[in-house]
């Protein structure tokens, strides 16, 4: 994992290539990508997480089982990351011609057969550090002829500038030729943001309030500072219009508004320090999170208001969900706790909405 980049493994993807008009917007791109990734899972849309990548009248399609897309990564650094995309869909800031293909990433190995440009097979499976054993489990899952040509893409090499920009490298050998070599792949943050797996809505909302607290952030040292300034230039002032004998009494006579001035901008100071200091929604997310124990799954996670959260989630029983839910309202930063309970199959569900002191 590259620093803020976060390579999700290609085996808890169904992976399809769908036609799209050529002239589709993003906008309804993103609604066309939410409908085909509904249709290839029969698992409910609250469970899904999705992304996407389009080339011409072509887009392929990543649909996985939240549970397992986001599987041994904490949810606070999910939220923090800058993406969070299946490995593969790297391989769509390259060319690579028509053919067969197993790519190998940290966490899964995947089978890919490009045809006409376009993604027409996809399958993977976890990486076992075995490539022949995980070569021979994906050759029977898609019925690739042992005998046929086929590519091994290795990635290595991830990393990610201050600037956002994502560099990566994969080293080719042949199966039929035994011959090798290596690809540089580069792409800016923006080239793959439909990739990106986490909750449009939520990230939309995490943005704005990270654009807010720079806001803030800024404030706190400017307005202090605009005042102490305006109050150097009122001494400077006085000083160039009066007499150096008078100066005194011009001091004495200044000396009121002078103590305004630094009473409001300490006012002022407080106010924005006040301000600065509110969870966040990644507070309150990393808060909820590290007390949650590992048969508690979160399925939604969102602010309802002002230090206020709302998760829905699933566990093994209801005691399981009640455990956490006494866990929560034990701990000295909840101020209050409610949780609804349903049982199902297996398993029951949870809606527990938190407001924090």
């Amino acid at each position: 994992m590259a620093k803020n980049i976060i390579l999700a493994s290609d085996s808890a993807f169904f992976v399809k290539t769908v036609d799209v008009p050529a002239s589709m917007s993003v906008a309804d791109a993103e609604d066309f990508a939410d409908t085909a990734a509904e249709t290839m899972s029969p698992l409910p849309a609250d469970r899904l997480r999705r992304g996407f990548f389009r080339r011409g009248s072509k887009m392929t399609v990543y649909t996985g089982l939240f549970e397992r897309v986001f599987d041994g990564c904490p949810q606070s650094v999910v939220a923090g990351a800058d993406l969070v995309i299946p490995a593969s869909a790297l391989l769509s800031r390259i060319h690579l011609p028509d053919g067969a293909y197993f790519f190998e990433s940290e966490k899964s190995v995947a089978f890919i057969r490009i045809s006409g440009g376009n993604w027409e097979d996809f399958c993977a499976a976890e990486n076992s550090g075995n490539f022949e054993a995980d070569f021979e489990k994906l050759r029977n899952f898609s019925e690739f002829d042992k005998s046929a040509p086929f590519k091994r893409l290795v990635l290595s090499n991830v990393s990610c500038s201050a600037r956002g920009k994502l560099e990566f490298k994969i080293s080719v050998s042949d199966s039929s030729e035994g011959a090798g070599g290596e690809i540089f792949g580069s792409a800016k943050k923006a080239d793959l943001l439909t990739a990106d797996l986490r909750d449009r809505r939520t990230m939309k909302k995490l943005e704005s309030v990270k654009r807010k607290r720079a806001a803030v952030a800024v404030g706190v040292w400017a307005f202090p500072a605009i005042f102490c300034i305006l109050f150097v230039w009122q001494i400077a002032h006085w000083v160039s219009a009066v007499s150096t004998a008078s100066l005194e009494a011009s001091l004495e006579k200044i000396a009121p508004a002078a103590s305004e001035i630094e009473r409001r901008s300490e006012e002022l100071g407080k106010m924005f320090q006040f301000t600065s200091d509110k969870d966040t929604p990644l507070q309150m997310l990393a808060l909820v999170n590290s007390l949650r124990p590992d048969n508690i799954a979160f399925l939604k996670a969102g602010t309802t208001a002002a230090k206020e959260i709302e998760i829905r989630g699933s566990a093994p029983t209801i005691a399981a969900a009640n455990a956490y839910y006494n866990a929560l309202s034990a701990d000295k930063r909840v101020a209050s706790a409610n949780m609804k309970t349903e049982a199902g199959k297996g398993s029951a569900r949870f809606s527990l909405t938190l407001k924090l002191k």
